[in-house]
């Protein structure tokens, strides 16, 4: 044990500030590019607690946030109660609200 090196100690002459000021913005660009699985849609739409409309909550992908009833879809849209089509790939996420 004696065998050890001696280790340098630096003195310490100033006040140590270790806090760290954290910036929040809330204008952050939305930079979450999520693919839509086709089968989540079809299991809002087969979910035995909404028989023919479910209202759900759509996240698009330039950040609006919408709530309508989903009543069906086609091959690239979502078919809404009032009769408004909406493109699966402007979806960033989609859930029932």
């Amino acid at each position: 044990m004696n065998d050890l090196p001696k280790v340098y100690q630096n003195e310490i002459n100033h006040k140590i500030n270790n806090e760290q000021e954290i910036f929040v913005s809330s204008k952050k660009e939305i930079t979450n590019n999520k693919k839509i699985n086709l089968k989540d849609i079809d299991l809002i739409l087969n979910d035995r607690n909404h028989i023919s409309k479910a209202k759900v909550k759509i996240t698009l992908k330039n950040g609006k946030s919408i709530s309508r009833y989903l009543i069906s879809r086609d091959n690239n849209n979502l078919i809404f109660m009032d009769n408004t089509k909406l493109p699966i790939s402007d979806i960033n996420d989609i859930f029932v609200e």
